[in-house]
């Protein structure tokens, strides 16, 4: 099954005091009923985290969509 996902990346080197505010206040946006309503009219679940948790989540995607690329021989075409 394939999902997509959206997240929230900053640059390396962002200060940790801002990369935790902005996590906080993206968590928190999160649970707003308004929010929550707006995720789902187009089909989507908020979920929200951790720095550490979207690291591990994105580093889980790098590895299966590699092994799918090189398993299947999927080629870029131009």
């Amino acid at each position: 099954m394939v999902e997509d996902w959206e997240g929230l990346a900053v640059k390396s080197g962002t200060p940790n005091e801002i990369v935790r505010r902005l996590n906080e206040s993206t968590n928190r946006a999160l649970t707003k009923q308004r929010v929550r309503d707006a995720f789902a009219a187009i089909g989507a679940e908020p979920v929200g985290g951790t720095p550490a948790e979207f690291g591990l989540f994105i580093k889980s995607q790098l590895e299966y969509w590699g092994t799918v690329v090189r398993v299947s021989g999927i080629k870029m075409s131009q």
